[in-house]
């Protein structure tokens, strides 16, 4: 892809890089993770144990099938975004409670407490 529109704001080798961690595919993590990956951004670990539901598809960026198969939203994120960027994100569907989380890390989470329970672990 051509990286001209935001050169002047962040180097795409940078973005390429940089390791991101995305909790949380709803309304607000799987159009950020499909922008990022747009804009360059390779290392990308997306996690989410959810299904995808028809009430996702309104505000969300799901497609009507990932919801009549109950595909995994990390996997439909996975298909999508390398469909729209051509790259490949690493997947994991669980919830991220067990998990070690590194670099940039985005809370897409829907819940204040989800979100406290996150941040107390990533400062330990």
């Amino acid at each position: 892809m051509d990286y001209v529109r935001q050169l002047d704001i962040v180097a795409p080798d940078l973005l390429a890089a940089t390791h991101i961690d995305l909790v949380g595919l709803g309304g607000i993590g799987s159009p950020t993770g499909l922008l990022l990956t747009k804009m360059g951004c390779q290392d990308i670990r997306v996690f989410d144990g959810d299904l995808v539901e028809e009430v996702n598809l309104a505000s969300q960026i799901y497609r009507l099938e990932d919801a009549t198969q109950g595909t995994e939203k990390a996997v439909a994120c996975q298909s999508i975004w390398t469909e729209f960027s051509g790259i490949s994100v690493e997947a994991v569907v669980a919830r991220v409670q067990d998990q070690a989380l590194r670099g940039i890390v985005i809370l897409a989470v829907d819940s204040n407490a989800a979100r406290n329970a996150i941040w107390e672990r990533c400062l330990r």
